[in-house]
């Protein structure tokens, strides 16, 4: 007695999720920006190799922990607002520009957050991050040289005279 049954569909399926699979893996690892997959507690499950660069750690010092970990005192905050506003519209993508440290590492990065929820298991959340510390220092300098003189480093005419209506209004 032989019994046959046709698996064409389940291996076709095997196959489907094992390409997809791959695909992640490689755009995860390829993402030019860090990049972390949060649990619904918000700990990172997964990190893609330029997080670990942007933040000079291995894997294993960034899995397990959260946002918070890596925010100075002052910007704890953040990471809190963040959930719930996620939670009330599931297709929000929520971007701040803030520090993160890292050991003795302190980074200017623009952050996005976005969930992925397919209404049946528990939500994860797809952080990006992108280094804007270059960016913002060229900001903060070109600033101070709009507002000060060149060769002596005081305040030009324009800052006094910002300065002054600020104080007399």
């Amino acid at each position: 007695v032989v019994g046959l049954r046709d698996v064409t569909a389940e291996v076709a399926a095997k196959a489907a999720l094992e390409r997809s699979e791959r695909q992640f893996r490689l755009a995860m690892n390829a993402a030019p920006q860090g990049m972390a997959i949060a649990d619904a507690e918000g700990r990172f499950v997964e990190v893609n190799p330029s997080l670990c660069a942007l933040l000079g750690l291995e894997p294993a010092a960034i899995l397990n922990h959260r946002v918070q970990d890596f925010l100075p005192g002052d910007e704890q905050g953040l990471a809190h607002d963040v959930m719930p506003a996620l939670e009330r519209d599931k297709t929000a993508v929520i971007r701040h520009q803030h520090h993160l440290v890292a050991g003795d590492r302190e980074l200017w990065v623009d952050h996005s957050v976005s969930v992925l929820s397919d209404g049946v298991t528990a939500p994860l959340y797809v952080h990006q991050f992108v280094d804007e510390s270059e960016a913002h220092l060229l900001q903060a300098e070109l600033s101070h040289r709009a507002s000060h003189d060149s060769l002596t480093g005081v305040s030009n005419r324009a800052e006094l005279m910002l300065r002054l209506g600020q104080r007399l209004d």
